[in-house]
């Protein structure tokens, strides 16, 4: 719960006497009893221990309470619905077949994030495949020629001092970079687009240029952090205790993201 706001984690009073709006957190208390421990969750999704960590360490799986000394973090939910998602653009893959290896294995080999792997599936830009005679996550392979392609591409990119979507939305705190093209596309940021070196089309890109109109209008828990050199919990109690609320115009959901003009007011008290 001082993950969450709900309380201080400086409260002085015993834990019999602190109380919280328990209606305010009802979401999160129904949860908790269902939540698993690491090894609940390689359980569930058919993954190894190694292949969890990956997916965890690139924030393709965050944990729903984000403090390091909580034995049972994770939703089980969240681990079936990336296995459900992957399935849907997998095509099956033979156990004889030795073109295709493991994402893991890609990755050990490549050096390229388990992270950057799922996003380029996610994005069409790399087959998926699944043995036949594996179950859950540890079945999905990819082609090592596309591995190979995909390696001497990312070389390719950093030529140019543009970002990816998913690298500036890990620099701001956020994973995934679905959010960003949905901000993007609705017009309050701008983006780059340029061709991709390796696989052709237009690609989004975030310039110099387009990080600094980003953080002159906007704000991540993870920015605001930094910018008042305080636990990003504390301030999120804050926003909630001003009834500052985040940026969803015409009810889109990107998350914990917010007007620095909203915000600045409230980072600047004590």
């Amino acid at each position: 719960m001082v993950a969450a706001g709900a309380l201080n984690k400086d409260d002085p009073r015993p834990v019999s006497g602190k109380t919280f709006e328990a209606a305010f957190y009802a979401e999160l208390l129904s949860e908790i009893p269902t939540l698993v421990s690491p090894s609940g969750m390689e359980l569930a999704m058919g993954a190894t221990r190694a292949q969890f960590v990956s997916l965890a360490a690139d924030g393709v799986l965050t944990p729903r309470i984000d403090v390091p000394t909580i034995k049972l973090p994770w939703r089980v939910s969240d681990g079936l619905a990336l296995v459900v998602e992957l399935k849907e653009m997998a095509e099956p893959v033979e156990p004889s077949d030795q073109h295709w290896e493991s994402i893991q294995s890609a990755k050990s080999r490549s050096s390229i994030s388990v992270g950057t792997i799922v996003a380029a599936v996610r994005d069409g830009r790399l087959r998926l495949g699944l043995r036949t005679d594996v179950a859950g996550y540890a079945g999905f392979c990819v082609l090592k020629m596309d591995i190979n392609g995909m390696d001497q591409s990312i070389r390719l990119e950093t030529g140019h001092s543009h970002v990816t979507a998913a690298a500036f939305g890990r620099s701001v705190g956020k994973r995934g970079q679905s959010w960003f093209k949905r901000l993007s596309v609705a017009g309050p940021t701008p983006t780059t687009h340029l061709p991709h070196p390796k696989w052709g089309g237009m690609r989004i890109y975030v310039s110099p240029a387009d990080q600094a109109a980003f953080h002159e209008r906007f704000m991540t828990p993870s920015t605001m952090a930094k910018e008042a050199d305080e636990d990003r919990r504390v301030i999120i109690s804050k926003l909630k205790a001003a009834g500052i609320a985040s940026f969803a115009p015409n009810d889109e959901d990107y998350g914990r993201l917010y007007l620095r003009s909203e915000v600045e007011g409230i980072l600047a008290q004590p």
